[in-house]
């Protein structure tokens, strides 16, 4: 899956996401989205 398309399904379904759950490396994964793409 490209960057893209993650940023764009945790864009979308961010409300669904619980947070506390989150692996550190999905953690890194949403930081290094976040600062290719922006916050939303």
């Amino acid at each position: 899956m490209s960057d893209e398309d993650a940023w764009m399904l945790y864009k979308g379904n961010w409300r669904y996401v619980y947070q506390e759950h989150l692996s550190e490396e999905e953690k890194r994964l949403i930081e290094r989205l976040t600062k290719k793409y922006g916050n939303w």
